[in-house]
């Protein structure tokens, strides 16, 4: 399958999941990422501000909305049935899942790229921090919203419950690319301090990302259990 094929069947995904209204959403989503940048420029455009309001909240939002019509989408058309006589409907519905992952971290990317290049005194280090932390946010608003799409009949149910279930897992959703300044090491614990206090909240969206994907991956093994 060529790059321009797959590009275009991924767009198509994409809108389907939209229900046609892809340019809105694009619209939306574009004045979400220009509102978080200029506010974290205003408060100084330090990589470390600018990572929620310019990276998180937007890819939270692409995945939250786009994601909610996964499965619900086939409920509305009447076509679950024949969705789920298909060789494989794991693969049939997460065909549908990685077209706005995708575009979710490369707008994040994008605005990382640019507060890099803006700041000038930042680290790479701290850019490739933030760079994972934004895939690996995007894997778990997507492991979620395929939890609750695979339990959950309407979009605007998956919706909420996709927002309600981040809230407990926000401060580490929120977390800082930054390390903490590195203290006086006299102990192999005070000299990896700072790198342990990155990984922690890595360790646990990692975890959960886990635990949601393979509970949404249970049920579309089991056809019988979305009808």
């Amino acid at each position: 399958m060529s790059a321009t094929r797959t590009l275009r069947r991924a767009v198509d995904d994409f809108e389907l999941l939209l229900e046609g209204k892809l340019a809105i959403f694009l619209i939306g989503d574009f004045l979400a990422i220009v509102w978080g940048v200029f506010a974290a420029l205003s408060s100084g455009g330090r990589m470390e501000q600018i990572y929620v309001p310019g990276v998180v909240l937007p890819l939270l939002l692409v995945l939250a909305a786009s994601l909610s019509s996964l499965v619900a989408l086939e409920r509305r058309a009447g076509s679950l049935d024949l969705a789920l006589a298909a060789p494989s409907p794991a693969l049939f519905f997460l065909r549908r899942l990685w077209p706005p992952v995708v575009l979710a971290v490369l707008q994040g990317w994008l605005v990382l790229l640019l507060s890099y290049f803006e700041g000038g005194s930042e680290h790479w280090e701290m850019l490739l921090r933030a760079a994972f932390q934004a895939v690996l946010v995007a894997c778990l608003a997507a492991a979620i919203g395929l939890f609750w799409a695979t339990r959950l009949r309407t979009g605007g149910a998956v919706f909420i419950a996709v927002l309600a279930t981040l809230l407990p897992l926000f401060p580490f959703v929120v977390n800082s690319p930054k390390l903490p300044p590195q203290q006086f090491a006299t102990s192999f614990w005070t000299a990896n301090q700072h790198l342990f206090y990155w990984l922690w909240p890595v360790v646990v969206l990692a975890a959960a990302t886990l635990l949601f994907f393979l509970a949404g991956l249970d049920r579309l093994r089991r056809p019988e259990s979305l009808t």
